[in-house]
């Protein structure tokens, strides 16, 4: 699955939910803050204070894989341009790491250990290693020449010493190299500021996956390209350029946003804009490209979108339209073949068919036959009334035959923005509220096997979690360690406590006693 990556946490059933909140300190009201939100109890056990100007944006759970059993949150803060740091052990903020201008979407990446940050105005990733949450990575760059270098170009840049690329010979998708004063000497030290725009930096998103490493790939809504990138080594390994600007064209594609990619066909799809400066909210379609090849395959025309999803399996890719009300599932099928729309899009509207409802984003609830269910964020009626919840279960998907099905819809609060945070947990699905109070609604995902899913709510009482002010993302959160982080696969069923590890290891050492015992009396005899 094309991660965040943080996925494989959200089937542990001893957790609780983050919920990010901008409070309103510019009109006197509360503080910005991260409420703890427990989905059994429908209640806020905690809450984190934060900086006054903290404007949240991406978050993600990670777990350290070097033995020392850490656990983190890192969450980006868009308006003072930081990455702040929590322990989920202890519920206090950590760290503040200082990144590039407006660091919006986050991906953590188990495998490397790094959590990786876009800076929309600088159009860069920056990268930080759970080793050193308190720095962006570095990199020790050998030097052939004296470490005494020459100041007289260099100028000052978030509080150190710029090299500009003319002296340091550093090509634009490398490094950019600082100088850091140590005593009187210079000591040159490569910080992974890394590059993912030709001409115009932009919104943009990565899209990884393991199927994939050490690939990954980036878009932005500025230029009509998908970057491949080397996590590894930092660097931009090939790019394709959708330079058509006839809308006829198969590559045309002025902007690209969304990404998804499927393991059966090991394709990528991502939305494309028709404007790129009015990206993503203006859609000609999903661009599905393979990624052995790095070659387009077709542009999906009909699969207007500004948002594209895959199931953990791959199964199905869901675009999301919400300009036109609209999901379309895409089927992938052999790789360098078009993926199939073998199913009508989904109407997003009431269930009476005549409420537009404005589907947002998407979570994945896998059933316990297998199948899957999608919850989606509605964002209309806004800032009043109640968008609610939609959702559809794949199985009605794949016998609706011909005829157009209409997303069912459990009533819930309203959002003031047209960008509405959803996220599963356990069995649980939380979104975001500014109304009829702020806070998150909760949803039982599946009640029973297979069953419809229904409000949470504590004997008969409200469904919605009032938290701190203006809540705009939220982060499923495991109570304790898991050591799922370190895992390419996900793992259905809970971690083990502290008391079952010590257990199993016990019995572990009684069996390798007794088998050493046995081992000796055979030697004897």
């Amino acid at each position: 699955m094309a991660n965040q990556g943080d996925e494989v946490f959200q089937t542990v059933t001893d957790g609780k939910f983050y919920v990010f909140c901008n409070g309103n300190p510019l009109l006197g009201g509360p503080r910005p803050s991260v409420d703890i939100v427990d989905p059994r109890t429908m209640t806020v056990t905690a809450s984190i204070p934060v900086d006054n100007s903290t404007q949240w944006a991406d978050a993600v759970y990670m777990e350290s894989c070097d033995g020392s059993s850490k656990s983190f949150v890192l969450a980006n803060d868009r308006s003072g341009h930081n990455v702040l740091v929590f322990d989920p052990q202890t519920a206090v903020q950590t760290d503040t790491v200082p990144m590039s201008q407006v660091p919006v979407h986050g991906y953590g990446i188990p495998q490397l250990q790094e959590y990786w940050a876009h800076a929309d105005q600088d159009g860069v990733f920056d990268v930080i290693n759970l080793r050193d949450v308190r720095n962006l990575v570095h990199e020790d760059l050998v030097v052939a020449t004296s470490p005494i270098i020459d100041t007289s170009s260099i100028y000052l840049y978030k509080n150190l010493s710029y090299v500009p690329r003319s002296l340091d010979g550093c090509l634009d998708d490398c490094l950019n190299l600082f100088i850091l004063r140590n005593l009187d000497v210079y000591l040159r030290v490569g910080v992974w500021k890394f590059r993912v725009h030709i001409g115009t930096q932009g919104h943009g998103k990565l899209l990884w996956d393991p199927d994939l490493l050490p690939f990954a790939y980036a878009s932005n809504i500025k230029e009509g390209y998908i970057y491949e990138i080397n996590l590894e080594t930092k660097q931009r390994t090939r790019e394709i350029n959708f330079a058509s600007t006839n809308p006829a064209d198969d590559d045309y594609c002025p902007g690209t946003h969304g990404m998804a990619y499927s393991s059966i066909n090991k394709h990528l799809y991502a939305t494309c804009c028709s404007v790129a400066m009015t990206c993503p909210f203006t859609s000609v379609g999903v661009v599905e490209i393979d990624t052995t090849t790095f070659t387009l395959v077709t542009r999906h025309r009909q699969a207007t979108s500004f948002e594209a999803y895959e199931s953990k399996d791959g199964k199905y890719i869901v675009a999301i339209d919400k300009g036109g009300n609209q999901v379309h599932v895409l089927t992938p099928g052999s790789s360098g073949s078009a993926s199939s729309i073998d199913f009508p899009s989904i109407n997003a509207t009431a269930v009476t068919g005549s409420v537009a409802r404005e589907p947002n984003r998407i979570a994945f609830h896998q059933l316990t036959d297998g199948s899957w269910r999608f919850f989606f964020s509605m964002t209309f009626p806004r800032p009043t009334g109640a968008s609610g919840i939609g959702w559809i279960d794949t199985s009605i998907i794949e016998q609706g035959g011909t005829a157009a099905e209409n997303l069912n819809f459990i009533p819930g609060g309203a959002f003031d923005q047209q960008l509405r945070a959803i996220y599963a947990g356990a069995n649980y699905v939380a979104t975001t509220n500014t109304f009829p109070t702020s806070g998150i609604t909760i949803v039982n995902a599946e009640p029973t096997a297979n069953a419809n899913p229904t409000l949470q709510s504590i004997n008969g009482g409200d469904s919605l979690v009032a938290t701190n002010l203006n809540p705009r993302y939220i982060v499923w959160v495991p109570n304790s360690f898991t050591g799922r982080g370190c895992s390419n696969k996900d793992e259905e069923e809970d971690s083990l406590s502290n008391g079952e590890i010590a257990g199993l290891v016990i019995s572990v050492l009684v069996v390798v006693g007794l088998l050493t015992t046995a081992v000796r009396k055979q030697r004897k005899i």
